[in-house]
């Protein structure tokens, strides 16, 4: 078949024509940065918001965000978070050299006073008795954190790097035992002895306790889990704490918008308010204050901190749990130890004109080292 010279030189251009398309592709580009404090320390839940299109991101955990399909060339963003000076950035996009933006907001002077937690001075509640009775040096101590740490699933793991502990089985079930004692140890549960029956140990899950405190045998058990067993002999004492109240966050019936997103909604629709909006502020009620507790691996290594928490107290003093969440912290450890506190705390609700509102707190806490640093008694590892 013969082609003309015309059409043949035409379908010759025809792939350069194509490659002289613009790429659809090629006109966008991608943005990633990171918001910080002045001191260095992420932000979290910022808003940073394309102004002149409908494109937004959220910093994550480590203060980090990203925002895709942008167009080429300089972009405006506002950069916003509660309790900071918002910001306005302005950003170039270039597919061919993408790189990342870091964005400092300034904070607001603070309304209210951190929560110094110092060591574990000023400890409340039953974990204040362990960690009391633990620096004597008697016994073995595992705490919330060790039993992490260790990935232990089941109390015979736990029990079998106990010193003296020797675990048989009968009828199919795990049977505890500690050195040179004949019978069962006894069992208390949040310091109530419980009945003196012998326990499949493994019907516990260590897991659920914040601290398990065990003592073999009489000359370490203290005073106030003594109790007389079988013939006057006694097996020794198991001690279980469990988790206060364990608070977990709630999901929110949206389920893709964050704590700090749904803490925004709110005050953008008049719902809850900010402390300069209100008369009185809402506050914690100090005849039953609830410290965070250091950290074990943080307190054992001196290592200072400070979080920032945000959350939403209701206008009958409680923590709506779903609007919990960190604004800045300096370890998760910490950031987990605050909301444990947050959670179980007790609030007095914010008046306006003279009636109890919805007010959004942020509450700053600040962990300190102390001399009761003094090499805990640690676990076989």
């Amino acid at each position: 078949m013969n082609i003309p010279r015309s059409a043949l030189a035409m379908l010759l251009l025809l792939p350069a024509a194509v490659g002289a398309q613009p790429d659809p592709q090629r006109s966008k580009g991608v943005l990633r940065g990171v918001v910080r404090d002045p001191n260095g320390a992420q932000v979290v839940g910022a808003q940073v918001i394309v102004q002149t299109r409908e494109a937004r991101a959220e910093t994550d955990a480590v203060g980090r965000f990203t925002l895709r399909e942008l167009p080429v060339g300089e972009v405006q963003l506002l950069v916003r978070r509660l309790g900071y000076k918002p910001d306005t950035v302005v950003a170039t996009i270039d597919p061919a050299s993408p790189r990342d933006l870091t964005i400092v907001l300034s904070p607001l002077p603070w309304t209210v006073s951190p929560v110094v937690v110092k060591g574990r001075q000023g400890l409340l509640g039953p974990m204040a008795g362990f960690y009391a009775r633990e620096g004597q040096g008697h016994g073995t101590f595992f705490t919330a954190e060790d039993i992490t740490k260790r990935n232990l699933t089941a109390m015979s793991q736990l029990m079998r790097s106990v010193p003296g502990a020797q675990i048989t089985t009968r009828r199919g079930q795990p049977v505890l035992r500690f050195r040179g004692s004949r019978v069962a140890p006894q069992f208390f549960l949040d310091g109530v002895p419980m009945s003196g029956q012998e326990f499949n140990i493994n019907s516990f899950d260590p897991r659920s306790f914040a601290g398990i405190e065990i003592y073999p045998g009489n000359a370490t058990i203290p005073p106030q889990f003594s109790t007389s067993r079988i013939n006057g002999e006694n097996g020794g004492v198991i001690v279980l704490w469990t988790k206060e109240g364990d608070p977990r966050p709630r999901r929110s019936k949206r389920t893709d918008e964050t704590a700090a997103a749904m803490v925004q909604r709110l005050i953008d629709q008049d719902e809850i308010f900010s402390a300069d909006e209100v008369d009185a502020v809402a506050h914690a009620d100090l005849s039953s204050v609830v410290l965070p507790i250091y950290p074990d691996s943080l307190f054992e290594q001196a290592i200072p901190g400070h979080v920032i928490a945000e959350f939403v107290v209701d206008a009958n003093g409680r923590v709506r749990q779903e609007t919990f969440g960190i604004v800045s912290s300096s370890h998760p450890g910490f950031s987990e130890s605050v909301r444990r506190s947050v959670l179980n705390q007790r609030y007095f609700p914010a008046r306006r004109r003279n009636a109890p509102v919805s007010q959004v707190v942020q509450q700053p806490f600040t962990f300190v080292p102390d001399s009761s640093v003094v090499g805990r008694r640690r676990n076989p590892k």
